[in-house]
């Protein structure tokens, strides 16, 4: 029998560090934008979350883990596993004289995702928030719109996935993973009614 208890493995490490990582950095993005006189984008980043967004809380980002291929041991305590993450973006746009809120939307869709994928995959962020570096490599697989709008509505909703590859080592022996501290600013993982919500607490 073990004498210790399991820790939390890695792969779930790393689902709640993207949170960390994105939501700092989203909000660095808006501080930056407003010292240039330019519109940031505010967007609020949930961990797991089944519940419906409403259109009030968009745009609006959802962390899942999806699965873990366990692509070789590479020592007899350690395996190598390519973890996978659904990245979920959610935004509306309501129409005004100028745009339609489709295209509107469309847009932003895009830039949020780029802005996710410019974030996961620069270097800095390599190793996301930890301090040990378990983490080998990452790359986005895929970034894809997956709700066209097909129909006339007021609120334009529409939504996408990054898929995101994390290779990482799974360790086996029961030792506590160090969680880190390379981000400037403090995100904490709230339990909301509407699901798990990352906030930063200060910078």
């Amino acid at each position: 029998m073990l004498s210790n208890i399991i820790s939390t493995q890695r792969f779930e490490l790393i689902r709640d560090a993207i949170g960390r990582v994105l939501t700092a950095e989203l909000a660095n993005q808006v501080t930056l934008n407003e010292a240039e006189d330019e519109l940031g984008i505010a967007v609020n980043i949930y961990l797991e979350r089944t519940c419906p967004l409403d259109k009030e809380e968009l745009p609006a980002i959802n962390i899942v883990y999806s699965d873990t291929d366990f692509t070789d041991e590479t020592t007899s305590v350690t395996s190598r596993g390519d973890n996978k993450y659904l990245i979920e973006c959610y935004v509306n746009s309501a129409s005004d004289a100028t745009d339609s809120g489709d295209k509107k939307a469309a847009i932003l869709l895009s830039k949020i995702m780029g802005m996710v994928r410019a974030i996961l995959m620069n270097n800095r962020n390599l190793y996301l928030d930890f301090t040990e570096k378990f983490i080998q490599t990452r790359r986005i697989k895929t970034i894809t719109r997956t709700k066209p709008r097909i129909t006339n509505d007021a609120e334009n909703i529409i939504s996408g996935l990054l898929e995101a590859h994390y290779f990482a080592e799974e360790d086996t022996e029961l030792q506590t993973a160090e969680i880190g501290t390379l981000l400037d600013t403090v995100v904490k993982l709230h339990d909301t009614d509407k699901g798990y919500k990352y906030e930063i607490v200060n910078t």
